[in-house]
C-alpha cells in the first residue's frame, strides 16, 4: 500500500502548482482582486468536491472485482488531468480579450463605473467551463483510492484515509513552496504547468504499473448496514460538520493571510509559505488523526475535541504572537536563508500549531461514518464535498461579508459558532458513553476562548497596518486589504493598504506624481483624453486636470476603499473626483485597457504598488505596454514611475528592456532623486521643444503655478529631470532580456522587512550628458550645465548608488560648484534636495 501513497503524493504536488499557477492566471486575465483570487478558489475547490462525490458513488457499483480496479480508474484519472492541464496552459494566454468583451461597465449610484453583475457572471462561467471538467477529475483521485484501500477492512478507515489524505496534502505543500520559489522563477508559468503536467503522466503510469505487480485481492465481504443512527443521521450529521469545519478553516486562512500581508508585505512569497506551512501541518494532522484512531478509537470524540483545540490555539496565537515578531529587518547582507527564516517564522508560530489540529477533520469523520463496504465511495465522496462547499462559504463569506463589516477581530466570533456548531452537529450521531461531558467540556471551551478574546484591544489585529511612527488618522478594512490613513506632522497625509505605504502628500512625492502628468500634457497639442490608472492621494490626476484642453479624465483604481479616502488628501487632489471631466473606474487598470479602444488615450499614466506585491508585475510587462501603445492615439505620451531601487539591478534592467522595445522613443527622468519616471511616445519623436514648453506654460498660469509649487518652476528644473536617454537605456539593457507575464521576476525578489536594504541603482541607465537627444536646444537654457552638474555628481555619489534610506546629507557628495553658487540660488529644488533631511 505505501506505493500508493507515494504516488498519491505526486499528484498533490500537481494539484498545488496548478492552483498557484491558475489563481495567478486568472489574475491576470480577470483583474489581479480578491473577486478574482475567490473565483478560481471556489471553482477550484467545488470542482474537487463534486468529482469526489461522483466518484465514490460511481466507483461503489463497480469495485467487485478484487483486481484493483479503482486504482486503474485513478490512473485514467490523472491521465485526463494531464491532458486537460495541458489544453488550459495553452488556451490561458488568449483568454484576456475575451475577458475584456464579454465585460461592460455599470454607473452606481456615487457615479462612478464598475464592472456589471453580468460581466461578472459571464466571467464565473469562463472560469465554470475552463476549470471544472479538470479539477473534477482531480476530487475524483482521491475517492477512488480511499475506495481501494478501504476494500479489505473497514477497522483501519482513519488510518488509511488519514495516510492517504496526509501524503496528498504532502505533496501540495511540496507543490505550494516549489511554485515560487523555484518553479516559476526559473521555467516561467508554461513550463511550470507542463512540468505539473509530466507529474501527473508520472502517477498515472506508476499506478498503472502497480496494478500490474499487485496480487490479486478479494473484496472483503458486504457488511450490513447498521441500525440507527446510521443512515440518515450519521452521515448527514457527520457531513453537516465537516461542512462547518471547512468553513471555519478557510475563514481562519483568510485571517491569517490579511493579517501576514500587513505584518510582511503582500508578496507571492507570504502566501506561498502560508500555504506550505498550513498544507504541512493538515498533513502531519491527517497522519495523526489516523494513528489516533487506530490506537484510541472513538473518531467523532477525536473529531469534537481536536476541532476544539483549533479554535482554542488560533486564540491563542493571534492573542500572543506580538507584532514584535515581524519588527526584525534584516538586511541583504544577512543572506537570503536568513530572510527567508524571518518570514516562516512568524508563520509557523501563528499557523503551524492550528493547521495540524485540521488534519485531524477528514481522517476521524471519515472513521465515524464507514460502516458499510457499499458505501465507502459515496461516503467518502460527501464528506470531501461538504468540506469543499464549506470552505467556499468560508472564504467567499469572510473576504467581501464578515471582514468588510465587522473587521478581522470580530470576525473570529463567527468563526467561533462555526467552530461550536461543527462540534454540536455530532451530538446526535455519537453513542459513545461521556459524549455529553466531552461536548459539554469543548463548548465551555469555545465559550471561555471568546471571553478571553472580547478582553482583547479593539484594533489588537490592526497593529501592523499602522507604520511604526506614524500617528493613525483612520482606518478601515476592505475586501482587498486595510487602509490606513497616517500623519506625521501638520500637511503630511500617508496612504497605506495592508502596512504598505502607497502614497504621500509631502512636497517631493507630489513633485515626481504631478511631473506624470504636466511633463507629457506640456509637449502636446490640446491633449483631450487622458487615463491615470492607481489614484493614490490624487496629486497626479489633479494635475491632469489642471490643463484646460483635457475632456475626459479617466482614474481607474482597482480599490473602493482607497478612492473613498481621496476627501483626506483634498490638500493636494483639490476634490478633484467632483471633476465633471473625470470618470472613475473600479476595476483593474490592465483590464480598464483591454475594454478601451485602439487609440483612446493621449496619455496613459500610472503609478503602480511596490513592485514586489503580487500581481504589479503584470504593469511593467512588455505585453502590458503592447497593450499601453495600442490603446494611445498617435503622438501619444505614457508615463510610469520606475522605483529603481526596490529591485535588484538585473530585475531594472529586464524592466526598461520591456519598455524600451515597445517605446523606442523614451527617456529615463527623475521626478525627486531615485523616484524615476519612464516616459515613452508613440510613432513620434520624444524630443523636448524648450520654446513650445515655454509658451505651453505661460498660456497655463494654472499649471505655472502648480509647477512653481513643486520645484519645476523653471525651464531648469524641468529639463534637469533628465537621467538617461533612448540610446542609453537601449546600451544598458542590451544582455537584459525583458520582462514578460510568463516570467514575473518581480515577484521572485528576495524579500526583507528593512526599507532601507535596498538595491544598487544600474549606473549605465544614468547619463545627463545625454541631455541632447531630449533636448536639442537645451543649450538655451539658463544655468542647466552647473545644474546637471551638480545632480550628475548626486547621481554617481555611493549613497544615491546603494542606499535606501537616501538622504543627501549623508550620501558623500562632492559638489562640483559651491553651495553659494547662483545655480542653487536660482533653482529651488536643489535647495530642498541639499537641506531637507529626508
Amino acid at each position: 500500500m505505501n506505493a500508493l501513497y507515494g504516488i498519491f503524493f505526486l499528484s498533490g504536488i500537481s494539484g498545488l502548482v496548478y492552483q498557484v499557477v491558475w489563481v495567478r492566471w486568472f489574475g491576470r486575465l480577470f483583474g489581479n482582486s480578491v473577486h478574482s483570487a475567490s473565483l478560481v478558489v471556489a471553482v477550484f475547490m467545488l470542482g474537487l468536491g463534486v468529482g469526489s462525490y461522483l466518484a465514490g458513488r460511481w466507483i461503489d457499483g463497480r469495485d467487485r472485482r478484487g483486481d484493483g480496479y479503482p486504482v486503474r480508474i485513478y490512473a485514467y484519472a490523472e491521465l485526463g488531468i494531464a491532458a486537460l492541464a495541458a489544453l488550459i496552459a495553452l488556451l490561458l494566454p488568449a483568454l484576456e480579450p475575451l475577458a475584456a468583451h464579454i465585460s461592460h461597465y455599470t454607473r452606481g449610484a456615487d457615479g462612478w463605473y464598475e464592472l456589471s453583475a453580468t460581466s461578472y457572471a459571464a466571467r464565473y462561467l469562463v472560469a465554470v467551463v475552463l476549470l471544472t471538467p479538470v479539477t473534477t477529475l482531480m476530487g475524483a483521485t482521491l475517492t477512488l483510492l480511499i475506495r481501494h484501500l478501504l476494500s479489505t477492512d473497514l477497522s483501519l478507515a482513519g488510518w488509511r484515509v488519514g495516510a492517504l489524505y496526509g501524503f496528498n496534502t504532502a505533496g501540495a505543500a511540496l507543490g505550494a513552496f516549489l511554485s515560487d520559489f523555484a518553479l516559476v522563477p526559473l521555467l516561467g508559468l508554461f513550463a511550470t504547468q507542463m512540468l505539473a503536467v509530466v507529474v501527473n503522466l508520472l502517477a498515472a503510469a506508476a499506478a498503472l504499473a502497480w496494478i500490474r505487480r499487485a496480487p490479486a485481492g478479494r473484496p472483503a465481504p458486504e457488511t450490513p448496514p447498521r441500525t440507527a443512527p446510521e443512515a440518515p443521521r450519521l452521515v448527514w450529521g457527520t457531513a453537516l460538520a465537516i461542512s462547518l469545519s471547512g468553513a471555519a478553516a478557510m475563514s481562519v486562512e483568510i485571517l491569517w493571510f490579511r493579517y501576514l500581508s500587513m505584518a510582511l508585505g503582500s508578496h507571492r512569497a507570504v502566501f506561498s509559505l502560508l500555504m506550505s506551512v498550513m498544507l504541512c501541518g493538515m498533513w502531519l494532522g491527517a497522519l495523526a488523526g489516523g494513528w489516533c484512531h487506530r490506537r484510541f478509537g472513538r473518531p467523532a470524540l477525536l473529531y469534537a475535541i481536536t476541532q476544539t483545540g483549533f479554535l482554542l490555539v488560533v486564540v491563542a496565537t493571534f492573542a500572543f504572537i506580538s507584532p514584535d515578531l515581524y519588527a526584525e529587518a534584516p538586511t541583504r547582507a544577512a543572506g537570503a536563508a536568513h530572510i527567508l527564516w524571518t518570514n516562516v517564522r512568524p508563520i509557523v508560530l501563528l499557523v503551524a500549531a492550528p493547521a495540524l489540529l485540521l488534519g485531524f477533520a477528514y481522517p476521524t469523520a471519515n472513521a465515524h461514518v464507514q460502516r458499510a463496504q457499499a458505501h465507502v465511495g459515496r461516503r467518502a465522496g460527501l464528506l470531501y464535498l461538504a468540506n469543499t462547499i464549506g470552505a467556499v462559504v468560508g472564504a467567499t463569506a469572510t473576504g467581501f461579508l464578515l471582514i468588510p463589516t465587522l473587521g478581522m477581530q470580530r470576525t473570529l466570533w463567527v468563526i467561533a459558532a462555526a467552530t461550536a456548531a461543527s462540534v454540536l452537529a455530532l451530538w446526535p450521531t455519537i453513542t459513545h458513553p461521556g459524549r455529553g461531558r466531552v461536548l459539554g467540556g469543548c463548548v465551555a471551551a469555545l465559550a471561555a476562548a471568546l471571553l478571553f478574546w472580547a478582553r482583547l484591544p479593539e484594533h489588537h489585529l490592526l497593529q501592523p497596518a499602522v507604520p511604526p511612527g506614524e500617528t493613525l488618522v483612520t482606518l478601515r478594512e476592505g475586501i482587498n486589504e486595510v487602509v490606513a490613513i497616517t500623519t506625521t506632522g501638520p500637511g503630511d497625509f500617508r496612504l497605506n493598504t495592508n502596512g504598505d505605504r502607497m502614497s504621500t502628500t509631502d512636497v517631493f512625492a507630489q513633485r515626481y506624481m504631478r511631473a506624470f502628468s504636466h511633463l507629457p500634457l506640456l509637449q502636446l497639442e490640446d491633449p483631450t483624453d487622458v487615463l491615470v490608472i492607481c489614484f493614490g492621494v490624487g496629486s497626479t490626476a489633479h494635475a491632469a486636470s489642471l490643463h484646460p484642453t483635457v475632456e475626459r479624465l479617466d482614474v481607474v483604481d482597482l480599490s473602493r476603499d482607497v478612492l473613498e479616502h481621496a476627501a483626506f488628501f483634498e490638500g493636494s487632489n483639490r476634490g478633484v473626483l467632483r471633476d465633471p471631466r473625470v470618470r472613475v473606474h473600479v476595476n483593474d487598470g490592465r483590464q480598464h485597457l483591454w475594454m478601451r479602444p485602439e487609440s483612446s488615450y493621449d496619455l496613459v499614466t500610472l503609478e503602480p504598488p511596490p513592485l514586489a506585491d503580487a500581481g504589479v508585475a503584470a504593469l511593467y510587462s512588455e505585453e502590458f505596454y503592447r497593450l499601453v501603445f495600442s490603446r494611445l492615439k498617435a503622438r501619444g505620451f505614457v508615463s510610469q514611475w520606475l522605483p529603481a531601487f526596490q529591485m535588484p539591478e538585473d530585475v531594472v534592467r529586464s524592466m526598461v528592456r520591456a519598455f524600451i522595445d515597445v517605446f523606442p522613443d523614451s527617456v529615463i527622468l527623475s521626478g525627486y532623486l531615485k523616484d524615476l519616471i519612464l516616459l515613452g511616445r508613440r510613432d513620434a519623436p520624444i524630443t523636448l521643444d524648450i520654446e513650445g514648453l515655454r509658451l505651453a506654460i505661460e498660456a497655463n498660469p494654472r499649471v505655472a503655478d502648480d509647477l512653481r509649487a513643486v520645484h519645476l518652476g523653471t525651464l531648469t528644473e524641468i529639463a534637469g529631470t533628465f537621467v538617461g536617454s533612448a540610446d542609453t537605456m537601449r546600451a544598458a539593457t542590451a544582455k537584459a532580456a525583458p520582462l514578460v507575464d510568463d516570467l514575473p521576476s518581480m515577484e521572485y525578489v528576495t524579500q526583507t522587512t528593512d526599507v532601507c536594504a535596498t538595491n544598487q541603482l544600474p549606473r549605465d541607465l544614468v547619463d545627463v550628458r545625454q541631455i541632447g537627444a531630449w533636448c536639442p536646444d537645451c543649450g538655451t537654457v539658463p544655468l542647466l550645465d552647473r545644474y546637471l552638474a551638480v545632480l550628475s555628481a548626486l547621481y554617481a555619489s555611493p549613497g544615491f548608488q546603494r542606499q535606501g534610506c537616501f538622504s543627501t546629507q549623508s550620501a558623500g557628495v562632492r559638489l562640483p560648484v559651491r553651495a553659494n553658487d547662483e545655480v542653487f540660488q536660482k533653482t529651488s529644488y536643489l535647495r530642498a534636495v541639499f537641506t531637507s533631511p529626508r
